[in-house]
């Protein structure tokens, strides 16, 4: 791992003193369990689909987790969760975060089945960018926002998840820019209960209903988007309010 003295990145996590930066080589790195982050740090791997993080049967409801407070900084890694549905990817509950070119991937939708799990979650007063990764096969939505979060969510290409490509709930406050969500099973993008963002410069296409969905008390300002062939179903649209 690296070139530290860790065996196993589980091990690198629990024992490197705060705000430390750990480099992962080409390879694959299985976990067991969950990978349990408390604390700031800097994870980096080789590249796209060179440095592999890959799990099936972690406890807790997803493959990595993060609780802040504290700094999470992800760059360059693959991470694939090839186990059960209802499972997320990465899920964040507060802190502050930049992950950035990186891949998640989990476990898509099933025929007609609703199944759970996110590509990446963030959750309570989680801030920070999310940019230029790739996010599919997850059985509801590739990003997840909720809470109170205040995120920019940047040049990512979210693609082929079972519900929506990025989903907004609650009071979570978003900023979506240059963001491709293409064949998602419903909405590119979605916004919910009482969020609030602002969508610019964005492509939804093929989706199953709608390029951009705005629900509940949620307000959004729309900018300069391209919407196209979201038309499956009475309910199809570019824009869908």
């Amino acid at each position: 791992l690296g070139t530290g003295d860790y065996a196993t990145l589980p091990e690198a996590v629990k024992n490197v003193p705060p705000n430390s930066t750990i480099i992962l080589d080409v390879g694959m790195y299985f976990l067991d369990e969950r990978l349990l982050i408390e604390k700031s740090i800097t994870l980096i791997g080789a590249g796209d689909n060179q440095s592999v993080v890959s799990g099936s049967n972690p406890e807790g409801g997803a493959l990595v987790a993060f609780f802040g407070p504290g700094q999470l900084n992800i760059e360059g890694i693959t991470f694939e969760y090839t186990g059960s549905p209802g499972v997320h990817v990465l899920y964040v509950e507060d802190g502050q975060v930049n992950i950035q070119s990186n891949r998640f991937t989990g476990v898509a939708l099933i025929e007609d089945e609703e199944i759970d799990g996110y590509g990446i979650y963030l959750a309570g007063n989680t801030t920070g960018t999310i940019e230029a990764n790739k996010i599919y096969w997850n059985g509801k939505f590739g990003i997840k926002a909720s809470g109170q979060s205040n995120l920019a969510i940047l040049s990512n290409e979210v693609t082929e998840n079972g519900w929506s490509g990025i989903g907004i709930d609650e009071q979570a406050v978003v900023t979506l820019e240059g963001n491709y969500t293409v064949q998602n099973g419903e909405s590119g993008i979605v916004f919910f209960d009482n969020s609030q963002g602002t969508v610019r410069n964005n492509t939804s296409t093929n989706n199953g209903k709608s390029g951009i969905a705005v629900q509940d008390q949620a307000q959004a300002t729309i900018e300069n988007n391209t919407f196209e062939n979201n038309t499956a179903g009475a309910e199809g649209a570019g824009l869908y309010l």
